[in-house]
């Protein structure tokens, strides 16, 4: 550190209020400079703060610094100071206690810092940090604390223990009685055989009908007596009209119904 602000006060001196200087005289200053700050970034120095006036309040934690333009630099990106710190701490285990980050790393204690073996080519398990785990967590109280012993078994009745009594005395005297004859075992094994239905069938045409007699009916008379019997029409008078007449009513052929009926 203190070679960093003797390089820093000498590159000061040469400046001064000039607008302009040469190169050879500039250039190696710059040089020291960025030489002595390499170191002290690679050492990580701790410097103590002068006063406790200058701290400032970030992610549950108070910084301390050194002077006001420390602050300044701190508050423009105070995440970034403080990621560095981490992975300082990381590589470095011996500082969370030093640091008080205990907070950032919950699962690291003294026992298991002493056991880390040399090897700071890895980061430990219990020195990586831990994404923060969120859960639904909910309570449920009872309306009234009341214990319920209940007995199933329990009889208030007398009488009802008396029964029980009996039939608890009663089943001591039970037993268990089978008898088998020649021919009881057989009903056990019964079996039955009948004759499957084949798969062939047969059948036989029959011719089936009726056969009704048939009666035909004729009118007869209708066209009058054959030719060969020819009679006087009835209209025709004559002297002899009254005993004509009588005749003639007599061979007068009168219509007739004829039924013929056939068996076929």
């Amino acid at each position: 550190m203190t070679t960093y602000d003797n390089e820093l006060n000498t590159l000061k001196a040469l400046v001064g209020a000039r607008t302009s200087l040469p190169k050879g005289q500039v250039y190696p200053v710059f040089e020291a400079l960025s030489k002595a700050w390499e170191d002290l970034d690679a050492e990580h120095q701790l410097l103590l703060a002068r006063s406790r006036s200058i701290k400032a309040y970030f992610r549950n934690a108070y910084h301390v610094f050194v002077n006001e333009r420390a602050l300044e630099e701190f508050m423009a990106d105070p995440g970034r100071f403080v990621g560095a710190v981490h992975d300082i701490v990381v590589r470095k285990p011996e500082l969370i206690y030093l640091l008080r980050l205990q907070e950032s790393f919950p699962e690291t204690s003294m026992a298991s810092l002493m056991k880390l073996t040399n090897n700071r080519t890895h980061v430990h398990p219990l020195l990586a940090p831990h994404a923060v785990q969120k859960v639904d967590a909910g309570t449920s109280t009872p309306v009234h604390f009341v214990e319920k012993n209940l007995d199933v078994n329990y009889e208030w009745n007398e009488w009802s223990l008396r029964r029980r009594a009996v039939k608890i005395a009663n089943l001591r005297n039970y037993k268990t009685v089978s008898a088998q004859t020649t021919l009881s075992n057989f009903r056990a094994h019964v079996e039955q055989q009948v004759w499957l239905p084949t798969d062939g069938t047969t059948q036989t045409g029959h011719d089936k009908g009726t056969n009704p007699t048939k009666t035909i009916t004729y009118f007869a008379g209708l066209r009058g007596t054959p030719s060969d019997k020819k009679t006087a029409s009835a209209y025709v008078e004559d002297g002899d009209g009254k005993e004509g007449g009588e005749e003639q009513e007599e061979d007068v052929v009168r219509p007739a119904i004829v039924s013929y009926t056939f068996d076929l």
